[in-house]
């Protein structure tokens, strides 16, 4: 709703963000992630999308390696997460916190780019 309502005003603006498609350019996972969206809704994922989509991806892999149901187990196997996600390359630290790089945005011409190109 940002680039509908600030329409011109917006650009030149810069913003972190989990995800956008005008930054995934280099991320196969990402394209094709993008291109399964836009396939199945007609439009291209947003943040939130791919936050979930890459979640739910991670918890299967997790399940899949312990061949169990065991909590503890899938916890476990979670810690170990090394996966291309659709934002990135994807771990946990020893904290358990992700360790994403973030996205950057900048509008140009009202539209999203990516920032760091």
């Amino acid at each position: 709703a940002f680039l509908d309502l600030a329409k011109e005003a917006a650009n030149g603006v810069i913003y972190p963000t989990h995800f956008s498609p005008a930054t995934s350019s280099n991320l196969p996972a990402a394209q094709a992630f993008i291109a399964l969206m836009r396939k199945t809704y007609n439009k291209p994922p947003d943040y939130v999308h791919a936050q979930a989509f890459d979640a739910i991806n991670i918890a299967i892999a997790a399940i899949e390696r312990t061949n169990s149901g065991d909590r503890a187990a899938v916890r476990n196997a979670m810690r170990q997460t090394d996966y291309q996600s659709v934002r990135g390359p994807f771990k946990f630290d020893q904290k358990g916190d992700p360790t994403l790089v973030t996205h950057m945005v900048r509008i140009v011409d009202i539209k999203e780019t990516d920032a760091r190109s």
